[in-house]
């Protein structure tokens, strides 16, 4: 349960003479040190000084008081025990002796080096009152055999435990506090590591069993100082020695694998509340009760644990800091393809190397052995799915065999503690992750509004302490500007921002000596707006492709019809539905209608209305040059990205030119179309995550025979400009310097039905150069474009049906 300090070794005080000035008040005027004084003496009633003197003899020190002199009655009250508060800080039960000189105390030589005083220096005094609230109910002693004269000597912790219990009840004890004992003829300083205090129950009250089940993160609430009652639960770690056997109580609690007195806001880790309680709750639990009591429960320690998620969530941080908080043996730390080794055999050899201080420990000591936490940083490189790496050597499956081997082998080990860290959780070979290997899975996601802003805080912690951080700033405002920011992206953006208001202060004329006043320097102070600025430099990689987005755009979105604008309000409805309704987890929608009609247009918009925080763009024209694997690859990918935030979008458009299909032959290819099948079909896991998917298509015909049609939830037909009206209403939208004869002329003569975008187009054409458009000069475009105009066009020649 509790952890092992070391202390040197301190010889104990040899007895000298007492004796040595006073400074008790009231001083006598007229008395010897060796003689009672002869003037009334009065409890003082405020702080006062002694002076620190050594023990008179050794048998002293083993009692762990402080003594003053035996003509000093007035400040040992008759029928109680008396403390003292020294310096603020020390508290000792007080006795008397004859040899202790009037106004000295005397300590012994761990006494005074436990707590830094030095002999003949005064120190403060005033009375201490001991309150019952003051009981702890669990103390960590450290052992340590001093002056072994070569012979071995056997302790064990119940004897021990019992003999301390009633020699030192009812005293203070304090953290770093060392104490002499005189057990079994040897002598042994023992150093108080940690305390857990609770008050005193005299029955099994509603509160005593509410305590009893009190959370783990509460038991290990910890004391500084309290005192020692016959109810208190020992726990007793020995330095190992070659002349000391310890053989410690089955019965006692384990040691603790946490550092006394941490602090979770001190670990620097925001927005991992729940993950980091998994962890504690499954790996670290079950490792600070008795051991008796885990043989019972037929319980085996957790071995291992995975961490895993998107990059920058902080897998690597909340695993580098759980080596900080833990009691054990120094983390080792291991960079996957560290392990990597040309030579034969040598990449085992580093992976039973790792386990080498574990196994000789679990072997001298057993249950008693320390905690050894090993580090595996990106492990999916050397444990890859056995036979899924085609070389000649087999290196990737014997690291695999070896470290299985290692951590739940036949002669396995259970003071190890794995934890591996990886994007890749699927590339991993499955006997890995089953239990009593790495068998604790926490995913680190991207945080959320309550974590981003804890992130914020801690990053600016320092900034805030100096002064240098504006009281103004909203970290509630900045939680909701930073949708799907990693950690590493937010404390980039923290740093954009430092450095917009450092260049503030810098004259770019004199970039040289001179660019930097000193006095301007200590006017650096970071606002909202260096916020504002550093969120348009950085972009979360899980947010929203705005600029793919708007190049698919052009201009402001024209709502040129009502049945246009009704695909619009319908889309939204969609978007909306998936945001609010959490039995809506996966929604698809299919835009089709022909080439130019704005189908991606209207997708994009979507997007960039939805405020979700992710939206991801598939098109064709970004998978130019790639095999069809990469392609299956890259589109997966995508999708996977959606899955790990909480609303995402993604967009398939053309899904025709995706599958490569050609009327020729025909000829499509069938892995990119039935990964986009069962993509289509795949809900998150998560039920906190929802997607919206919104396909594109101009070819229906080909969508039906391919069967994609049918695997969408719903499918919208985008409509053309059908007539004069709504041509008239795109000229008006656009704002088109045109007479209102001449939009007349060209909405009674124009070809019908045409697509929006190539309407756009003709209209840019005829008005270049900013000049009024006319109806001849658009019927010239419309020659130049080869589109007919005064009948109504066939649909079928957009292939659309």
């Amino acid at each position: 349960m509790f952890g092992k300090r070391t202390e040197p070794s301190k010889p104990l005080p040899q007895p000298t003479p007492a004796g040595g000035p006073s400074s008790l008040p009231p001083r006598p005027t007229s008395a010897t040190a060796g003689a009672p004084a002869e003037v009334k003496q009065t409890t003082p009633t405020g702080p006062f000084r002694l002076q620190v003197v050594s023990l008179p003899n050794t048998a002293l020190a083993y009692t762990n008081k402080a003594y003053i002199s035996s003509r000093s009655q007035h400040l040992l009250p008759r029928g109680t025990e008396t403390f003292f508060l020294l310096n603020g800080k020390a508290v000792f039960q007080i006795g008397s002796h004859e040899a202790v000189g009037t106004g000295e105390i005397a300590m012994s030589g761990y006494q005074r080096d436990s707590f830094g005083f030095s002999q003949g220096a005064d120190v403060s005094c005033e009375f201490f009152n001991p309150s019952a609230q003051d009981n702890f109910n669990a103390v960590a002693v450290t052992i340590k055999l001093e002056y072994m004269k070569n012979a071995a000597c056997e302790v064990r912790e119940d004897e021990m435990t019992a003999f301390i219990v009633e020699r030192y009840a009812n005293q203070v004890w304090q953290v770093d506090q060392a104490i002499a004992l005189d057990f079994a003829g040897k002598l042994f300083k023992a150093t108080v590591t940690e305390l857990q205090n609770a008050p005193s129950k005299t029955d099994d009250s509603d509160d005593e069993k509410t305590h009893k089940r009190q959370s783990s993160q509460d038991f290990l609430v910890r004391a500084s100082r309290a005192i020692l009652t016959h109810s208190t639960i020992m726990s007793i770690n020995a330095v190992k020695s070659k002349y000391l056997t310890f053989v410690p109580s089955a019965k006692a609690m384990r040691k603790n694998v946490l550092k006394p007195n941490w602090n979770f806001k001190d670990l620097g880790i925001g927005g991992l509340d729940d993950e980091f309680a998994t962890i504690f709750r499954r790996a670290f639990a079950s490792r600070l009760f008795p051991a008796d009591v885990i043989e019972q429960l037929g319980l085996h320690h957790v071995k291992g644990i995975l961490l895993y998620g998107p990059p920058g969530t902080g897998k690597t941080l909340i695993a580098r800091q759980i080596g900080k908080l833990l009691e054990s043996r120094e983390p080792k730390v291991v960079n996957g393809p560290e392990v990597l080794n040309k030579y034969v055999g040598a990449s085992e050899e580093a992976i039973r190397a790792l386990f080498k201080d574990a196994e000789e420990d679990y072997k001298a000591n057993g249950e008693n052995a320390d905690l050894h936490l090993i580090i595996f940083d990106e492990i999916d490189a050397i444990c890859k799915a056995r036979g899924s790496v085609r070389d000649s050597t087999g290196v990737q499956d014997t690291i695999v065999n070896q470290l299985l081997s290692k951590i739940d082998g036949v002669n396995s080990l259970n003071n190890i503690l794995v934890i591996g860290m990886t994007n890749r959780k699927d590339l991993l070979d499955e006997a890995l992750l089953r239990p009593g290997r790495l068998e604790v899975h926490v995913e680190i996601s991207l945080p959320n509004k309550k974590g981003r802003k804890q992130i914020f805080e801690i990053h600016t912690r320092k900034m805030k302490e100096s002064g240098r951080l504006d009281p103004e700033i909203d970290f509630d405002e900045l939680a909701e500007l930073t949708k799907n920011f990693s950690g590493a992206e937010i404390e980039g953006l923290v740093r954009a921002a430092v450095s917009h208001a450092l260049y503030s202060h810098i004259d770019a004329s004199k970039m040289g000596s001179g660019a930097i006043d000193a006095s301007a320097a200590d006017d650096i102070i970071v606002t909202m707006n260096e916020f504002r600025m550093a969120l348009e430099e950085v972009k979360p990689s899980f947010g929203v492709s705005e600029d793919e987005l708007k190049k698919h755009l052009r201009g402001e979105l024209i709502p040129y019809s009502h049945s246009f604008q009704e695909i619009m309000n319908v889309g939204r409805q969609f978007i909306d539905q998936v945001r609010n309704n959490p039995n809506t987890n996966l929604l698809t929608v299919l835009l089709q209608g022909p080439v130019g009609c704005g189908k991606t247009a209207i997708a994009a918009q979507l997007g960039l209305d939805s405020q979700f925080p992710l939206v991801r763009v598939i098109t064709p024209e970004n998978y130019i040059g790639y095999s069809e694997a990469s392609r299956v690859n890259m589109i997966n990918k995508v999708f996977e990205d959606a899955y790990k935030s909480p609303l995402s979008i993604v967009i398939l458009d053309n899904i025709e030119r995706l599958v490569e299909y050609t009327p020729l032959g025909p000829r499509f290819s069938n892995t990119i179309l039935q990964a986009i099948l069962v993509l289509l079909k795949r809900a998150p896991s998560d039920d906190t995550r929802r997607i919206v998917v919104l396909a594109t298509t101009s070819d229906v015909r080909v969508m039906r025979d391919l069967q994609v049609q049918e695997q969408f939830n719903f499918v919208l037909n985008v409509p053309l400009v059908e007539n004069a009206e709504e041509l008239k209403h795109v000229f008006q939208q656009k704002k088109v310097p045109i007479a209102e004869s001449e939009l007349e002329d060209v909405a009674t003569s124009m070809t019908y039905p045409i697509p929006i975008k190539q309407l756009l187009t003709l209209i840019d054409m005829s008005n270049r150069n900013g000049q009024d458009v006319t109806a001849d000069s658009f019927r010239e475009c419309l020659q130049y474009l080869g589109i007919q105009h005064g009948k109504e066009k066939d649909r079928d020649d957009y292939k659309f049906d």
